[in-house]
């Protein structure tokens, strides 16, 4: 072996990776985990609001509940990922996990997941795969620099997803981070102005303040005001086509496309209008304009 570390085996290959071994969770008994040299492989589940940060490889033999994970090389999680408004998980390369609920997803490559995405953020420079085993997405969005492959996209109830190819990743990468840290914000004035948060959003004449109250509410303008303007330049992100990035860039869906699900390549929005067989959705030259269509 090149180094002293933990067996991993990918496909054919076998590799010996430099890491920390953390037995157990990581919770009140670890506290946060921080490697700047190496990987870490958790024994057990990482638990809410708690980080874990490595500039190699982590692995994670639980799941990932709505905790912080960074990494400068892959995630491979065996179960999945529940989080919510705290956690995110951010990898250099790829991420792998069973499945992800209400989770934000952010890979330098490409992402995995082996049966089922819930009301989630997904977001690859290359590609993201939901294709094994139930292989279905439904609610939230999916974002890849090149190719999305689903077995089954959005759900009979009609719930909001959508699945977007061609786009500007580093940007999005980026506004997602911002977006993060203003949420985290505005949620720590929310706690700190308490029950009097309702009223000060009213505008209920005649309320008073103290003078942490006034701070606090002044940080929660603040911080909804930039999470606006963030919002807004996401938006306006999501419809552009990344230059050059149409032509190579698709959607496979496999078996299913419900009625609703928007699919949108390299800046060109399709709305399913109703429920049907999957196919390939490409941009196709059609009288002189670019069209999407399922091949």
């Amino acid at each position: 072996a090149r180094c002293t570390g933990v067996v991993f085996r990918e496909e054919a290959a076998i590799d010996v990776l430099d890491m920390v071994t953390v037995d157990g969770d990581v919770d009140f008994s670890t506290g946060d985990l921080i490697f700047d040299r190496s990987g870490v492989q958790v024994g057990g589940t990482v638990r809410s609001t708690f980080t874990v940060e490595a500039s190699d490889t982590i692995i994670v033999a639980g799941s990932i509940e709505d905790a912080v994970v960074r990494s400068g090389g892959d995630v491979l999680v065996a179960r999945g990922i529940l989080q919510g408004r705290f956690g995110s998980v951010r990898a250099e390369g790829r991420i792998e996990a069973a499945f992800a609920n209400e989770a934000q997803l952010l890979a330098g490559d490409s992402i995995v997941v082996r049966d089922s995405v819930f009301r989630s953020y997904l977001a690859a420079r290359e590609e993201v795969r939901v294709a094994d085993g139930k292989g279905v997405v439904v609610g939230g969005t999916v974002l890849a620099g090149r190719r999305i492959e689903v077995r089954v996209a959005g759900s009979a109830s009609g719930v909001r997803t959508v699945l977007q190819v061609g786009v500007d990743y580093e940007r999005m990468q980026e506004l997602q981070s911002r977006l993060a840290d203003v949420e985290k914000r505005m949620a720590a004035a929310a706690a700190a102005l308490g029950g009097t948060l309702d009223r000060f959003l009213r505008g209920g004449p005649g309320l008073k303040l103290d003078e942490r109250q006034a701070a606090a509410a002044t940080q929660y303008t603040e911080a909804r005001d930039e999470r606006d303007a963030l919002v807004e330049e996401r938006t306006r992100l999501l419809q552009e086509a990344r230059s050059g990035g149409g032509a190579d860039a698709e959607i496979v869906v496999l078996e299913t496309i419900h009625a609703g699900v928007e699919l949108v390549v390299a800046g060109v929005r399709w709305r399913q209008p109703e429920s049907s067989g999957g196919g390939r959705f490409r941009l196709q030259e059609d009288e002189g304009e670019l069209t999407l269509r399922a091949a």
